[in-house]
C-alpha cells in the first residue's frame, strides 16, 4: 500500500439525507498512512497525489471526489479504494459509526460534535482521520475469509451507477414476471388441493347479549398468505422462513405444505418487491450501496446490491 492517503470530507447537504451527487464540500482533510500530521483545506486542490485512498464510507467521499474530477470514468476505474466502514461491516461489527468503532475496536473515546469547542475545530476534525487510519491497521489483518475485497472492488461501479443510473430490460422483466406468476399460481393450486376440506379459525368476535357474553367464531379454508392461518394448519406458533425450512426437511404432509408455502412466498416477494415496481420504467437512478450507512440505515445484510429507490 504505497503512497496511501487517509481522506475525510466535511460537507453540507440540501436534502434530508447525505447525497454525494448534490452535497457541497466545505473542508477536505488528509493524512498519510504513516504520517503524524493531518492537514485541511477548503477545497480538493491541495490534496496530494495518491495510489491508494482510505475513507470511512468511501462510497460517499470518493463519490464526491469523482464529481470534482468531472466524472472522468478512467479516474474511478483505476482508483484503489479502502473503506473502513465496509471493512467493519464485512466482519460483522454492530456499530458502524467511526466513533463507535473507535470505542469498541481501539478503546478510544472521542470528543462529540457538541463539545468540539473543548479541543478546537482543527483537532476535532483531525481525530476522524487518525481513527480511520488506526481502524484500517487494526481490521485489515483480520480480513481473511470475509467478502471485503469484493465489496471494495464494487465501490467504483456503484458510484458510477449512482450518477448514470441503470437501464431496465423490459423484455427480460416480462419473462421473469411470467415465470414468477406461473410458479406462484402452481404453488397456490397445490396448496389448495392438499388442504381441501380443512378449516381453520379466520376470526373470533366477542358478542355481548342480555343473556351474557359469548364469542362468534368464523372458520374456513386456510389462506396461504396468512401467517396465523398457516400456523394453525401446521400446528406451529411461528411461520418464519427458518421454521418452515426445518419442517420442509422433515417430509410428510407438513413438510410438503411448508415447501409450497416457502416457494409461494419467494415468488410473491419477487413480484411485489422487484418486478412489478420496475414495469414500464426504462431507466432508473438512485444511490447504490453494498453496506448500510453509519446509522445502520439502508444497505443490506445479504450482500446483494441495493438502491435508495427501486431495488435492482
Amino acid at each position: 500500500m504505497e503512497n496511501t492517503l487517509i481522506v475525510d470530507l466535511e460537507t453540507t447537504t440540501p436534502g434530508p439525507k447525505p447525497d454525494f451527487r448534490v452535497d457541497t464540500v466545505t473542508q477536505v482533510g488528509w493524512l498519510p498512512l504513516d504520517g503524524d500530521v493531518a492537514k485541511w483545506a477548503e477545497c480538493m486542490c491541495p490534496l496530494p497525489d495518491w495510489n491508494t485512498i482510505v475513507c470511512h464510507n468511501a462510497s460517499y467521499d470518493v463519490g464526491l471526489m469523482y464529481r470534482d474530477k468531472g466524472l472522468r470514468t478512467k479516474w474511478l476505474q483505476v482508483a484503489d479504494i479502502h473503506d473502513t466502514l465496509a471493512l467493519a461491516y464485512a466482519q460483522g461489527k454492530q456499530d458502524l459509526s467511526l466513533k463507535g468503532l473507535g470505542a469498541s475496536e481501539l478503546g478510544v473515546v472521542t470528543v462529540p460534535y457538541a463539545q468540539r469547542h473543548l479541543i478546537g475545530e482543527e483537532q476535532y476534525l483531525a481525530q476522524d482521520l487518525f481513527l480511520t487510519r488506526d481502524l484500517l491497521k487494526k481490521l485489515l489483518p483480520l480480513n481473511k475469509g470475509t467478502a471485503y475485497d469484493i465489496d471494495r472492488a464494487l465501490i467504483p461501479a456503484l458510484i458510477d451507477c449512482s450518477y448514470r443510473g441503470y437501464e431496465v430490460d423490459q423484455d427480460r422483466l416480462e419473462k421473469a414476471v411470467f415465470k414468477a406468476t406461473g410458479l406462484r399460481a402452481n404453488m397456490l393450486l397445490a396448496f389448495k388441493r392438499m388442504t381441501e376440506g380443512t378449516e381453520v379459525l379466520h376470526s373470533r368476535r366477542k358478542r355481548t347479549r342480555k343473556s351474557g357474553v359469548d364469542y362468534v367464531e368464523k372458520h374456513g379454508p386456510p389462506d396461504i398468505g396468512s401467517p396465523s392461518q398457516v400456523g394453525q394448519l401446521l400446528g406451529i406458533p411461528d411461520t418464519n422462513r427458518e421454521t418452515l425450512v426445518i419442517l420442509s426437511l422433515g417430509g410428510g404432509d407438513r413438510g410438503i405444505l411448508s415447501d409450497l408455502i416457502l416457494r409461494w412466498r419467494k415468488a410473491s416477494k419477487a413480484l411485489t418487491t422487484y418486478f412489478y415496481p420496475l414495469q414500464g420504467k426504462e431507466r432508473l437512478t438512485g444511490l447504490f450501496n453494498i453496506t448500510p450507512n453509519e446509522d445502520m440505515e439502508g444497505g443490506t445484510g445479504t450482500g446483494r446490491l441495493s438502491s435508495e429507490r427501486d431495488n435492482m
